[in-house]
């Protein structure tokens, strides 16, 4: 196999906290792998987060472009624990890590790429109509929802709430099966508005770029 047969191509890193809890992480990567050959190629994909390492075996059929995943679940070592969190500006430090990923076959190294990332958590609080009617204020975070692409809410079925306090706001309805992701919040449970949370810290967002900054 020479450089150029197969193609690494633009990585994704996940990164998984459970929140409220952030002692420990879930580190997820995938990799789109690109055969260009019309023969079948094996070799090995190794990657590297510090003292970290992990490595699968792959097979990839003539032509064929296919995803490999890393996952704690398969790489234990890829629970990070205490890891140090990536927080905006003005709530903390940008701590990152460097991934190293590469191609390997025969003892030869065929594409590397480096990739900088946070350890963080996004996740998010706001008002939708459930099935019954109700309007209830949820959190949630797009990485607890399994069925991935499915979206949570309906914004073409947008009510209006019939609170004084807040005239005119609409919210969402929720889509079909999607209640079991979001958990109710008790507190500030009339707010109709999105919060914005990072690492399980509500943060001040300013600007129509969504810029993190303090206000």
């Amino acid at each position: 196999m020479r450089v150029g047969d197969v193609i690494m191509e633009d990585p994704q890193v996940i990164t998984d906290l459970p929140l409220p809890d952030t002692t420990y992480a879930d580190i997820t990567i995938k990799i789109p792998l690109v055969n260009n050959t019309t023969e079948e190629q094996i070799f090995f994909v190794n990657g590297k987060i510090g003292n970290v390492s992990f490595s699968q075996k792959v097979a990839l059929s003539p032509l064929e472009r296919k995803e490999i995943c890393f996952t704690s679940e398969k790489f234990e070592q890829l629970r990070f624990q205490n890891p140090a969190l990536w927080w905006p500006n003005g709530y903390g430090a940008q701590a990152l890590y460097k991934l190293n990923l590469t191609v390997i076959r025969d003892n030869q190294a065929l594409q590397t790429k480096n990739i900088r990332f946070g350890i963080r958590e996004l996740s998010y609080k706001l008002m939708a109509q459930t099935p019954d009617k109700r309007n209830v204020r949820f959190q949630y975070s797009p990485t607890d929802v399994e069925e991935k692409g499915k979206p949570l809410f309906n914004y073409k079925k947008r009510i209006a709430i019939e609170n004084p306090a807040f005239p005119q706001v609409v919210i969402p309805t929720l889509a079909d099966g999607t209640i079991r992701y979001l958990q109710e919040e008790v507190n500030q449970s009339e707010n109709p508005f999105l919060t914005i949370c990072v690492n399980g810290k509500p943060i001040f967002c300013r600007g129509g770029n969504w810029g993190m900054m303090m206000g």
